[in-house]
This record gives structure tokens, sequence and C-alpha cells, in this order.
């Protein structure tokens, strides 16, 4: 509303100013017929805009029951997004979505995750783009402090690029890394648990570039490549444009992901 709020008196203003003295500020036919075309532009700019923000990858109904408490995780939602509250006592998993993809989405994930024993956090990122809200992590990491000792992140496509670049400039509060579908645009120190999840079928991750900042890891990081999986099946919202056709089921690739990180994150 606030920037509905501002384009009307921008809008406002300008054709004030064209009629404010019609008789001394004359307009040539040419110049309106240009400012007409640029008031048109802005108009359809603003349009995509929008379009793009409502138009997103939503959570399936599938994943949305996992967004219902249970006897074993308590779900709530926060100012900062979910937490999902289980029998764990001392570790916990923030969690990035995304680009514009429903932070819902990746719910039956961190439920089983909580449920066995690394309580999850996933961030609700302005215009689903969790580029605009790095160091969100941050003030859930203040907020819970008293609360967990061990501190991972973790975040898909975008949401794990962006969720590196945290780790990297906060490895006194972080211990680990999960990378799905992602890559990390900056070095990593030695000493933090990385790992890195693709799948075989995977046709949005950009893989020259994967492969290229591999270097950016610690020789200790733990690669997972999910044979038959695609993109979309690292959350739950459907298909999604560009990738492949995964040859495992969802339920598959999911559990795959909650594996692996608890077999890092929290072995037994």
């Amino acid at each position: 509303m606030k920037f509905l709020n501002i384009l009307f008196y921008v809008v406002l203003t300008i054709t004030t100013a064209i009629h404010a003295h019609p008789t001394t500020h004359r307009i040539e036919k040419r110049d309106l017929s240009d400012f007409l075309d640029e008031i048109s532009d802005f108009f359809i700019n603003v349009e995509n805009w929008f379009y793009s923000v409502a138009n997103f990858y939503q959570a399936t109904d599938n994943a949305l029951t996992y967004m219902i408490s249970t006897t074993n995780v308590t779900v709530t939602e926060q100012d900062f997004g979910y937490y999902f509250d289980g029998p764990g006592t001392d570790k916990a998993l923030i969690f990035y979505q995304g680009a514009k993809v429903d932070e819902k989405a990746y719910a039956e994930i961190l439920f089983k995750l909580a449920e066995q024993g690394i309580d999850c956090f996933v961030v609700k990122m302005p215009i689903r783009m969790a580029i605009l809200g790095m160091n969100k992590a941050s003030k859930i990491i203040k907020r819970y402090k008293n609360t967990y000792t061990d501190w991972y992140i973790g975040g898909h496509s975008l949401g794990g690029a962006v969720a590196a670049m945290y780790a990297a400039s906060n490895d006194d509060d972080i211990k680990g890394l999960a990378m799905l579908a992602a890559y990390s645009t900056r070095s990593l120190p030695e000493g933090m648990k990385v790992i890195s999840l693709t799948a075989s079928n995977d046709s949005v991750l950009n893989w020259n570039k994967y492969n290229s900042n591999l270097s950016h890891l610690p020789s200790g990081y733990v690669e997972v490549n999910i044979e038959g999986g695609n993109h979309a099946q690292f959350g739950d919202y459907g298909e999604q444009t560009g990738d492949g056709v995964a040859t495992i089921s969802l339920a598959e690739q999911h559990q795959i992901v909650i594996n692996t990180i608890l077999n890092e994150f929290n072995p037994n």
C-alpha cells in the first residue's frame, strides 16, 4: 500500500506540472508522445514487478500437512518465519528458501529433522528472495542463543548460495552448512562441516558454476549426488520451469536429504 501511495503522488505531481501553466509551458506533440510512452513503460514495469511477486512456487498440500504440530514437533509461526521445535535440545538449523519458492515448501524436510533431533527455522524472505535477507539468521541466533549450542544453516538453490555467504561471514556462530542444489561463491573455513547435495536430473542448477566454486569448500566437505532426483524435489512445490524430470519419488529424494544432514550434523 505504501508503494501504491508513492506511485500515485509521483503521477499526480507530474500531471500537475504539465498542466500548471498551459500558456507558458507548451509541450510539443512529439514530446508529449515520448512522455506518454515513458509513462506507459513505467506502468508495464510496475505490472511486471507485481506479477513476479504474486506468482511464485507454492507449497503443495502434502508440504502443508507438515505445518501442523504433533506430539513430537511443535510448529509455530514467528515474526521471522516458522519454527519447528522437536525433542532436540542443543542443535538447530536455519533454512533459506529457493528464489520465488514458498518457504512452507520445505516443511517436510524440516519437520522430520526436528523430529529426529535438529530443531529447524525457515525464514520468510522479502518477496521470497534470500539475497534480500542474508543476515536474517542473526536475529534467530540472538533470540535463541541460550537454547542451542550448535548452529547450522542451509538453503536451496539461491537460498543455499546466500546461506553459504552468511556462513562464510559468521563462522564463529555457524558450525555447519547444508547446500541443496547450490554453491558457495566465498571460501569457507576448514573447520566448518559442509554438505553439498545435488541431483543428477537437475537442469536448473548452473553446473559449470557449481564445479568452478567447489574450491571454496573445506577439504573435508561431503558431496552427495542424488541419482534420479531433480531441482524442485529438494522442496515440495510441484514442477519447476526448465527442470529435468525426476525418476525417483519426492519421498525418496527428501529422505536422502534428511539422512545426509542427520549423519553429518547429528550423528548417533
